[in-house]
């Protein structure tokens, strides 16, 4: 969420008169040979004007270059687990699943699923399987789904067992690895069963989840179960568990004009729900890490904070932006009691405020937890009179400015993993983009280039991240991975959605 909104907020409640907004980077640089055509144009035709480029953003705090990694840092392998958690075995090397290299490794295909009972590889539940296969390995970012078409022509004849199946058929499809499956019915009921067959090693490889009873066949029910095998396929070939189960809370528009209310939909833009339908402004939703969402909200003309539809802090004026602790026992949040707009932390079970971490003249909100609670990411206007990120230490009470990218920065969140935070920077009149800080190495990355993109949100891994796009006129949710890859929309209709937070 942009200062400028905790600015008018503080002017609407406060009666102060707000600063000025900052003058937007020029569009445009008179004389530049964009607008040159490279060869004359065949008349009547009007030469084709390039989109001009964007003039470089400003630089904050010790932005540094990343270095190669010394021998030292290598780390051989020749499996996956013999890789930490969050990296994969890659050309014998250890890397990070971050790193450029780690994209597409495994070309996957998928054997339709027959029913047993009927011998058929098509109708809703093997449809529905399929479906869901492709949709969450296609998320995943780690995988190169093949078409069905790249199947052998006798794979449908072949059974489930490891002798059952022709792996060099396989192999000279392409696909390095295969997921077949079955639905049969036992005594302890209707039964899905996914397996992994590596083809290159020629075996079968035992996950969790491979062989799940199903209370009935209803579409989120195979979903769950898709989901549960799928988290398990990431987990083996990554190190790192999957996140295909979890939920996107987010602020929308249900009406074109009408106010915010709040919603939650599944990772993949399925099951969309309103979770408020007041009539208000509804806006920053969060999650309590108890599977619960807490958001702000007008409806009783103050900006308060509510938990559930539960009102848990309202006090005077502004409480908004509230971030749990990671032990859950305490929320960082945004109140303006005293006057000014500074970050507080409340007792997680009365709502009491228990300590005021910034105490300055200065507009500081939107908080954001390290993973080890000693430290809190936020915005503020302290050093320039326009948002920049900052870092206070729970532990010393000190504030720093982080190193960063842009001049008019906001809504930062903090990896799970802790090692990065991912925040918005306008790069053009009224166009954001998202970055991505490294919190050791001081080193900064750009994460997208297309469209305006803001509002980013990690997912409880740490490997994906949500955010708001605005392309073609509409602001919706998309998902990539946290190293800028593999983005795709997830939100289904023509509404505009703000201020994803995922499930966590």
């Amino acid at each position: 969420m942009s200062l400028t909104f905790f600015v008018a907020l503080q002017v609407a409640l406060s009666g102060v008169t707000a600063p000025p907004e900052p003058p937007a980077p020029p569009l445009d640089r008179p004389g530049s040979a964009l607008y040159e055509p490279d060869v004359e144009p065949l008349a009547p035709d009007p030469p084709t004007v390039s989109e001009p480029e964007e003039p470089p953003p400003p630089v904050y705090g010790d932005v540094r270059v990343p270095e190669p990694r010394s021998p030292a840092e290598i780390v051989f392998c020749d499996r996956a687990s013999a890789c930490a958690a969050g990296q994969a075995c890659v050309g014998g090397s250890c890397l990070s699943l971050r790193d450029p290299s780690v994209r597409m490794l495994f070309p996957i295909a998928i054997d339709r699923v027959v029913d047993r009972a009927t011998g058929r590889r098509t109708g809703v539940v093997p449809d529905r399987v399929d479906i869901l296969l492709r949709r969450f390995l296609e998320l995943s970012g780690f995988f190169w789904v093949m078409s069905p078409g790249s199947n052998p022509s006798k794979a449908a004849l072949e059974g489930m067992g490891e002798t059952a199946i022709d792996h060099e058929a396989w192999f000279f499809s392409g696909a390095y690895a295969v997921i077949k499956g079955e639905l049969t019915t036992t005594p302890e009921g209707l039964t899905l069963t996914l397996r992994l067959v590596l083809v290159e090693e020629a075996r079968l490889v035992k996950l969790p989840y491979e062989k799940q009873i199903l209370p009935d066949t209803s579409p989120n029910t195979l979903k769950l179960a898709v989901t549960r095998y799928v988290d398990s396929l990431v987990t083996h070939f990554s190190g790192k568990g999957g996140v295909f189960s979890t939920r996107v809370a987010f602020a929308k528009r249900w009406k074109k004009g009408g106010a915010k209310e709040i919603g939650v939909m599944d990772i993949d833009g399925e099951n969309e729900e309103p979770l408020t339908s007041n009539g208000s402004i509804n806006l920053l939703p969060t999650w309590n890490g108890r599977g619960k969402v807490a958001w702000t909200s007008f409806k009783d003309n103050n900006p308060d904070f509510y938990v559930a539809g539960q009102k848990f802090s309202s006090h005077p004026r502004m409480n908004t932006g509230g971030a749990w602790s990671p032990d859950r026992k305490q929320v960082a949040i945004t109140l303006s009691k005293d006057g000014q707009a500074e970050i507080y932390l409340l007792d997680a079970e009365t709502g009491h405020p228990v300590r005021n971490v910034t105490r300055h003249k200065a507009i500081d909100t939107s908080p954001t937890w390290s993973p080890d609670g000693k430290r809190l990411a936020f915005v503020t206007d302290r050093w320039s009179g326009y948002p920049l990120l900052g870092m206070a230490n729970l532990d010393t009470d000190t504030v720093e400015m982080l190193p960063q990218i842009g001049g008019y920065n906001s809504s930062p969140d903090w990896s799970p993993t802790g090692d990065e935070i991912a925040y918005s920077a306008m790069v053009g009149a009224e166009k954001y983009q998202i970055f991505a800080i490294n919190v050791a190495t001081r080193t900064v990355r750009k994460l997208t280039t297309a469209g305006s993109n803001e509002e980013p949100s990690y997912s409880p891994d740490g490997r994906y991240i949500v955010y708001s796009s605005e392309r073609n006129k509409r602001k919706g949710l998309w998902i990539m991975t946290a190293d800028g890859k593999n983005q795709r929309p997830i939100s289904r209709d023509d509404a505009d959605y703000f201020t994803p937070a995922w499930e966590r």
